[in-house]
């Protein structure tokens, strides 16, 4: 009996396989991107690319600092009486009171004799003499660029004080009033400070004697 050299059909498909398989690694040897569709080989990497951005700085801000305020206002008075020419002379002091500059400082100011009660004015009557002093003194009569802790200074008159006068005060009848004005100016703008004292009795002619605020007319007015 002679062998039967014919392939069977199991035979011939299991040969073609093998062929196609041969071709599919021969193929994926030869061309990556085969590779890379069987999942046989990751896909390259992209480049990385930098990108320089360049930095901007950041915003300037301004901080405006505010405005500084001076602050200008009666500091004291050294009365003096020359009884041969029955005057009264008041030398009054403007202080300035803080660490700023007060340029443009000026000041006026007049002392009057008036009526009091029990030693001490009316509001009605320190009300009266300061409207008067607004009429008389129109100009301010000293003036400077007061420094801080400074001064200014000026001396005012009252005539026809006698020892009457004097009896009168220390009958609590009357009293010494001084009503003035200071105006000064600083970072913050133009300021006008308004001043009005009487002074304490019994009458004594010395520096700096105590003196009291009155009712009205001591504040700043702007």
């Amino acid at each position: 009996m002679a062998d039967d050299k014919r392939w069977s059909r199991a035979d011939r498909i299991g040969f073609v396989g093998l062929i196609i398989a041969v071709i599919g690694v021969v193929t994926a040897l030869l061309f990556p991107e085969v590779r890379v569709w069987l999942h046989l080989q990751n896909p390259d990497t992209p480049p990385q690319v930098t990108v320089d951005v360049p930095q901007q700085p950041p915003p300037t801000v301004i901080v405006k600092p505010p405005p500084t305020k001076a602050y200008v206002d009666f500091d004291h008075a050294d009365i003096n009486w020359d009884q041969k020419s029955s005057t009264l002379q008041a030398n009054i002091y403007f202080s300035n009171y803080t660490p700023q500059f007060a340029p443009n400082t000026s000041a006026n100011a007049l002392v009057y004799l008036v009526p009091a009660q029990g030693g001490i004015p009316t509001k009605k009557t320190e009300e009266k003499y300061f409207r008067s002093f607004e009429e008389e003194a129109k100009n301010e009569v000293m003036h400077s660029t007061l420094s801080p802790q400074w001064s200014l200074w000026g001396s005012i008159f009252l005539p026809n004080f006698n020892q009457e006068s004097v009896d009168q005060i220390n009958a609590l009848n009357k009293v010494v009033l001084i009503v003035g004005l200071v105006r000064f100016s600083d970072d913050a703008g133009n300021h006008r400070k308004d001043v009005c004292r009487w002074m304490q009795a019994p009458f004594v002619e010395t520096k700096n004697p105590t003196f009291h605020l009155c009712e009205v007319h001591n504040e700043l007015v702007k």
